[in-house]
């Protein structure tokens, strides 16, 4: 309980200060992790994925990381109100190779509409590829947030690399951590708390 209440009162802080920024640094297996388990309520959360969702209030879905394939590390998180974003590494040389950013709006402007499997959202492609290097960025749209998936590798095997990835990289609805918040506290606290009237 003292855990919850500590990572509520930064979400808060994340939520209410335009000027507070956060940023966690951490092992591999380190950032937003996707709850292995979501009914009837999620198994677990940890603090990043509580204080990603909490930088952009409107977003109906937030990013998460499963277990990441062999090459690649979790570099940092950064949670300001407004915006969090997570940065990958991939191998011992190509440090932010991949960057997820949750913000509230993006500009997908010369992008191409793709196919989106997560309900409610739609998927634009935007790549650059050549022999020697690959770049590419995804933008996952609603109508309260954009999620961006940016990758630069300097390899030709880049295109696979960003591949396998891509199965490590989800998506948790945002009702999901609500109701967790909730459910773990016995109502004491909430995600998205009422603000109060003035």
């Amino acid at each position: 309980m003292r855990r919850l209440i500590a990572l509520t009162a930064c979400a808060v802080l994340v939520s209410s200060l335009s000027a507070c920024s956060i940023e966690l640094g951490g092992p591999p297996t380190g950032g937003p992790k996707c709850p292995t388990r979501i009914e009837p309520t999620p198994k677990g959360v940890n603090g990043s994925l509580l204080l990603t969702a909490q930088a952009v209030p409107n977003a109906a879905v937030v990013p998460c990381l499963r277990p990441l394939p062999a090459g690649w590390t979790f570099h940092d998180l950064t949670a300001r109100k407004g915006k969090a974003r997570i940065v990958l590494d991939f191998g011992r040389d190509t440090n932010r190779a991949a960057t997820i950013t949750l913000t509230r709006t993006c500009d997908v402007r010369g992008a191409t509409e793709a196919f989106s499997d997560v309900p409610g959202v739609r998927k634009y492609e935007l790549v650059h590829d050549s022999k020697s290097s690959y770049r590419s960025d995804r933008f996952y749209v609603n109508s309260g947030s954009c999620i961006t998936h940016h990758f630069v590798l300097n390899s030709s095997t880049g295109a696979a690399q960003v591949s396998a990835l891509t199965r490590a990289l989800g998506f948790v609805d945002r009702a999901v951590l609500r109701r967790y918040v909730h459910d773990y506290s016995d109502g004491r606290f909430e995600l998205d708390p009422t603000p109060e009237a003035s």
